[in-house]
């Protein structure tokens, strides 16, 4: 049971309380109110609850003693609910306007009841499984966007990276490009392979940010053995000059070096007197020095500056000859150049000073050609390979030249593998997760597609489509009085059809007809058990004519009388009083242990299950705003509408509180006063045709004239909605509504004194609890 409405704040129904002396809703409820008063709001939230579908309203209802708000509504699937409203018939019935197939209708065959046992055991596996695969698809949604998520961060890590440096390969990479480069590494023996130490991840940026260097020429220098030249002059030192030596030149160098110059300036020039002093040169003397100064002591010396000549042109070499800049040489080489040229360096020190102090020792043996020496200068640790390794670093610079972009791409494709490696564990991680749940989904799509093959079959056992068919079509020629349009059963449900071609173009009172009939079938579906459910009507018989309406009306409570609690609401006054007086007789019963309570609305001996609501506005709400409240009493105990707006019209002469006081009350009050004079009108004249003007009917009533043409004007100007106030629509007159009022009273009163005076008693006995509903 649906108790109560206890907040709702939508629509027309806003900031609504449930009144502490309203009472709950029982098994028959009738709500009365005018269109656009708040029952579709009310009925659009049953269908929510009907759906299982989270209501959009901020709602909370009342249900078997349990708050339930409108967030619930989807904890609440399955919940026994009809609702025929707008929204059913456009999504069962017509949809935009046009028709589509009907769902089917399922009845109980007499021989089915064990295989609809297993079908609602079946269905409620499927909901189970259902909800639960609906779970693993949203976890399997999540995981692949988690994923996408990843590897979008994956690839902008290495296009941020990598795009610089190459722009061709990276301007276009995307997921794809990605994931193909995880799996591959995936299938490799070792991910570790793929990951670079630091070392060697800085070195391969350093390399594609370089640009490429020229080549550069080898280091040429040709230096004999070391240990060849120091035996040349170990052997020069230890030769001596075979001559008639003078003892004072051989001892004395510096003197034997001068006397030499001197000879052999003397023997160019020939002079015939000594070039120093001036005189003649003794024969004895030029013979002796002669002797001293041979041929064999001349050899001796050439020998000796030859060798001194190749020492200086050996150092000259290694002095002029100079090595290339570290700078020139790529970056992953300059270390090793820098180590090379260390040695080339060094080595070229000790040959400088090594070949220096040769050239020293030989000058001193030049001097002393006639005296044995030894050398006591021991050779030096010389890498004499140096050259040969500088030259090496050399031809790797210039094969990196070569081979410069290949290298540079391969530097890019490991770098974009250490950084793919780096993320290979998170990415694994995403990878498995969605793996499993994929699998987990389509096991349950598989188990729910054997469900739903067993469902289809047992369904197909139990179901009678052509019955329900059958009985609908008898129902649609009984009320529009022709068989032109029918349903006819398909494999998915009903298609409806006008003679043997599929209906359209249904006029509104077929399309009335076709889903009110339908909705009062589908109460005997299998899947909804009336006497344990809720059926609501929302203005069931809106836009249908009179001939239609008892019809209508006689359908309704025939195949809703037996649910477990029924909602009708309209705006229909025909229609209100039908279903008013069917609740009367259908919801009294006895009840021995009455309280009087409000909620039992007791009279007599018998407590009503029937309540009875109306849709009123709050008084000077703007913008307007209703309220569901208890049913006016004269609506309610009388069964006409003439009861209710002579009520309206006495008490807002008679009992209106000053304090109220409201333009915008009164002025609703040119419609009520035109309906009650047109009702009365019917009876106390009908001499004159229906479709009479108003003057007419008035001027035909033997009453002052001027108080006449004083209602004539109210009722005229202010209860016609598609007239526009101009220069002569004087508001003022609002002012003089109660008068004018008081003035239709007494015109009635005057034409008939005892229906006045009748009318006026009931009212009085309307505000007597103890005389309503006699």
């Amino acid at each position: 049971m649906i108790q109560k409405i206890i907040h709702l704040d939508h629509g027309v129904l806003r900031d609504f309380e449930w009144p502490r002396e309203l009472a709950r809703f029982g098994k028959y409820n009738l709500i009365y109110g005018p269109n656009a008063s708040g029952k579709t709001t009310i009925s659009t939230i049953f269908r929510h609850l009907e759906q299982g579908r989270v209501s959009e309203a901020n709602v909370k209802l009342c249900i078997d003693d349990r708050e339930v708000t409108g967030q619930d509504f989807s904890n609440k699937s399955g919940f026994p609910i009809r609702v025929f409203n707008r929204d059913f018939v456009s999504e069962n019935v017509f949809h935009n306007n046009r028709e589509k197939d009907v769902p089917h209708i399922l009845v109980l065959g007499e021989k089915s009841i064990q295989k609809q046992k297993q079908l609602e055991k079946r269905y409620e596996e499927r909901r189970n499984m259902q909800a639960e695969k609906d779970e693993s698809d949203n976890q399997l949604e999540q995981a692949s966007k988690d994923l996408d998520k990843h590897c979008s961060k994956g690839v902008s890590v290495v296009k941020d990276t990598l795009l610089q440096y190459d722009s061709g390969r990276y301007r276009g990479y995307n997921r794809r490009n990605y994931k193909r480069r995880v799996q591959e590494i995936a299938n490799a023996d070792s991910i570790g392979e793929y990951k670079l130490p630091p070392e060697t991840s800085a070195e391969l940026y350093t390399r594609i940010k370089e640009n490429l260097k020229p080549p550069i020429q080898e280091v040429r220098v040709s230096i004999p053995l070391i240990s060849g030249i120091r035996e040349k002059v170990t052997t020069i030192l230890a030769e001596t000059v075979v001559s008639k030596v003078l003892q004072s030149l051989k001892e004395d160098t510096m003197l034997g070096s001068w006397v030499r110059e001197g000879l052999e300036l003397h023997r160019e020039r020939n002079p015939q007197l000594c070039l120093f002093c001036n005189q003649s040169i003794p024969e004895r003397r030029l013979a002796e020095l002669e002797g001293h100064f041979n041929d064999a002591h001349d050899h001796f010396l050439q020998k000796i500056d030859r060798l001194i000549k190749d020492c200086g042109k050996i150092i000259e070499d290694i002095g002029n000859r100079s090595l290339p800049r570290q700078s020139k040489f790529y970056s992953e080489l300059e270390d090793d150049y820098a180590t090379a040229k260390t040695g080339v360096e060094q080595a070229f020190e000790k040959w400088f000073g090594f070949l220096s102090m040769m050239t020293k020792k030989l000058k001193e043996k030049r001097d002393q050609p006639f005296i044995n020496m030894e050398l006591e200068i021991e050779v030096p640790a010389i890498d004499e390979d140096s050259v040969s390794k500088l030259n090496e670093v050399i031809r790797r610079h210039n094969q990196v030249h070569d081979d410069f972009q290949s290298r540079k791409s391969e530097a890019i494709k490991r770098l974009e593998d250490d950084l793919v490696a780096q993320q290979y564990d998170e990415f694994q991680r995403y990878s498995k997760t969605k793996k499993t749940l994929e699998s987990n989904t389509k096991s349950l799509e598989r188990k729910l597609g054997e469900i739903n093959r067993e469902i289809d079959r047992l369904e197909k056992d139990i179901r009678e489509y052509r019955k329900p068919a059958e009985e609908l079509n008898d129902e649609l020629q009984e009320y529009l009085g022709h068989n032109e349009l029918r349903l006819e059963a398909k494999d998915t449900g009903y298609q409806i059809m006008r003679g043997n071609s599929p209906g359209d173009a249904l006029s509104e009172g077929e399309k009335t007809a076709l889903a009110l009939l339908y909705f009062l079938k589908t109460l005997k579906d299998q899947r909804f058990e009336l006497n344990n459910g809720i059926v609501v009507l929302d203005d069931p018989v809106s836009s249908l004519d009179s001939n239609f309406l008892y019809l209508a009306f006689g359908y309704i409570k025939d195949r809703t009388g037996d649910a477990s609690q029924l909602f009708v609401m309209t705006h229909n006054f025909t229609f209100f009083q039908n279903v008013k007086r069917w609740f009367y007789h259908a919801g009294g019963k006895k009840h021995k242990r009455c309280k009087g309570t409000r909620e039992c609305q007791c009279v007599g001996k018998k407590c009503l299950t029937s309540r009875y609501y109306m849709l009123d506005r709050v008084a000077r709400s703007r913008p307007r705003k209703m309220k569901l409240a208890e049913l006016d009493s004269l609506l309610r105990d009388y069964h006409s509408e003439y009861h209710y707006l002579f009520a309206q019209v006495y008490q807002r002469v008679y009992d209106y509180s000053p304090s109220n006081h409201s333009f915008e009350f009164d002025y609703g009050f040119a419609n009520t006063a035109r309906r009650l004079l047109e009702i009365f009108f019917a009876f106390c004249r009908p001499d004159i045709a229906p479709d009479g003007s108003f003057y007419r009917k008035i001027d035909s009533v033997v009453f002052d004239q001027a108080k006449k043409s004083r209602i004539e004007q109210f009722v005229n100007r202010y209860s016609h909605a598609d007239r526009i106030g101009g220069s002569e629509h004087n508001a003022s007159i609002l002012c003089e509504t109660e008068s004018i009022l008081e003035d239709v009273l007494k015109l009635i009163e005057s034409e008939n004194k005892s229906h006045y005076d009748r009318m006026v008693c009931t009212v009085a006995a309307s505000r007597d609890p103890q005389k309503a509903m006699s």
